[in-house]
């Protein structure tokens, strides 16, 4: 029984509704959600299309390290989601951030408690700014705030970096799956 869901296409079509109701204050049911439903579908994503993803060079490796593929800086349409860097944006390392914070959400709600080796230093509803850079480059509208690699990133900013990603990865990997 797989309840409506059955591949990865459904569970982003879910992941999308359930950004559509994190509006502001975002309700923690709905935070909670999301992210749970992103971490799902990069798990999914990777077992569904397993062969494409290796390809495609979205893998972990025996480390766990988190490869992306290149191509996923062209999937983003909008990117005001990211922080404002001055010179070139690194889209690949707050993708891959984005990712790390769905799953160590995923990881601590299963486990109750957060044990992630402290990559995410905080969650608050207000950014806890720490340095100039952060003063600089850190979203500070009423919202939910997450900060690992000694970034601050607002949901708003997840939701959007997450969504982009997932639905252009989709994209990708069915294109690789029709052509091979």
């Amino acid at each position: 029984m797989n309840y409506g869901l059955a591949t990865p296409s459904d569970l982003l079509e879910k992941l999308k509704r359930d950004a559509i109701k994190l509006e502001q204050p975002p309700d923690p049911d709905m935070v909670f959600n999301f992210l749970l439903t992103a971490q799902a579908l990069s798990e999914w994503t990777r077992q569904y299309y397993e062969e494409e993803s290796q390809k495609a060079g979205f893998y972990r490796d025996k480390k766990k390290a988190l490869y992306l593929p290149s191509e996923a800086v062209n999937w983003y349409s909008e990117t005001s989601c990211f922080p404002n860097e001055l010179a070139t944006c690194d889209y690949l390392r707050h993708i891959s951030n984005c990712l790390q914070i769905a799953e160590l959400t995923a990881n601590a709600s299963k486990h109750f408690h957060w044990n992630d080796t402290k990559r995410i230093k905080q969650i608050s509803k207000d950014p806890q700014i720490s340095d100039c850079y952060q003063y600089f480059f850190t979203d500070c509208h009423e919202d939910t705030y997450f900060e690992i690699e000694e970034i601050i990133y607002s949901l708003s900013q997840v939701k959007q970096i997450l969504v982009q990603f997932f639905s252009g990865l989709v994209a990708h990997l069915d294109r690789v799956k029709n052509d091979s």
